[in-house]
């Protein structure tokens, strides 16, 4: 049916390569596409890498609040791109750095504008020619 095709409605953009063997990521992918397609905000804690390899969670800890627009596959890793209400602006997160699965929000997502960006990958996707740098938001 035509409202079943549209929870079927993937909203990952492959720069080709292979799949990603990491089943966590798998379901915060599911929520993530879940959200784009219900138009919902997502919460979640991310990580990163200290110097020493210690595993820290970003933000002080607390949870990021984004409206996700796009799944990017590039490189070995996906990415969420999305409108972060903490950053108040268009940011890209690394899905194997969130922490666990994004809680869905019952709030509205952020619609995309002249101010969030257009829903092109290109405006997301890892710029290769400078130092690791984003054509459109950062990774955090």
């Amino acid at each position: 049916s035509k409202t079943r095709a549209d929870e079927l409605i993937r909203s990952v953009h492959i720069s080709g390569r292979a799949k990603s063997d990491n089943e966590k990521g798998y379901y915060i992918i599911d929520v993530v596409n879940e959200a784009i397609n219900s138009g919902v905000k997502i919460a979640f804690e991310y990580f990163d890498y200290d110097g020493k390899k210690k595993h820290v969670l970003k933000n002080d800890g607390k949870p990021y609040t984004v409206s996700p627009y796009d799944l990017i596959w590039d490189g070995d890793y996906y990415y969420l791109a999305g409108f972060c209400d903490d950053r108040d602006e268009v940011r890209v997160f690394r899905v194997d750095r969130i922490e666990n699965s994004p809680v869905l929000l019952k709030e509205e997502a952020v619609k995309q504008s002249e101010k969030t960006g257009s829903r092109q990958k290109s405006r997301y996707v890892p710029d290769r020619r400078s130092s690791g740098g984003y054509l459109a938001g950062k990774e955090r």
